[in-house]
């Protein structure tokens, strides 16, 4: 576990956070430059269990473990990383590939969530309120048809996992389906 605090303020002191000025105390340990880190490095059995002790499926709430494990792996030297078997580096990288569509699902989904919020006050919904689909709404539900359409289309191509289960991050997708239910309806109030 040393080795593992001593490998962070390592990592922390490389990216500028931690000047050779300052000091800090973990586990006893005193890091008083970023030239200790060179004796911090993790060995590729410490590496390889860390991988190995990741969770099976790869989600946002668990993100970091495995960018923890990617990076602790590609600080490895060229023979420490001879040393991970192939099954352990095959399941790394497809957690890496995964993890980037995970990361990428979720910079659209923030994106699908803001766009759904500019058409319920485009259309005036809100989910609160009783929503009257009289002649005047259904108007401005039948002006925002192309962009109804466009949100359906980007929220259907989104990874599946992004769209369901612990994943869900277009929080709002309730109210688009109803909006898009009134759309419907207000095609035939003309």
């Amino acid at each position: 576990m040393m080795k593992r605090n001593k490998a962070i303020l390592c990592a922390v002191a490389s990216f500028g956070l931690i000047t050779a000025a300052n000091t800090i105390n973990a586990n006893a340990m005193t890091m008083n430059n970023t030239a200790s880190c060179v004796q911090a490095k993790l060995t590729a059995s410490e590496v390889a269990d860390l991988i190995n002790k990741l969770p099976y499926t790869v989600t946002l709430g668990n993100k970091e473990q495995f960018k923890t494990a990617i990076n602790d792996y590609k600080s490895l030297d060229e023979n420490e990383k001879s040393k991970i078997d192939e099954d352990t580096l095959y399941y790394l990288k497809s957690a890496e590939g995964r993890l980037q569509k995970l990361e990428a699902g979720e910079s659209k989904a923030k994106e699908l969530v803001q766009r759904i919020e500019a058409l319920k006050v485009s259309v005036g919904y809100n989910p609160d309120v009783k929503y009257d689909l009289n002649k005047d709404n259904a108007k401005k539900i039948r002006n925002n048809m192309t962009e109804i359409q466009n949100i359906r289309e980007d929220y259907e191509k989104l990874d599946y996992s992004i769209r369901y289960g612990e994943n869900n991050l277009v929080t709002n997708y309730k109210d688009f389906s109803t909006i898009e239910c009134m759309l419907s309806q207000a095609a035939w109030m003309q």
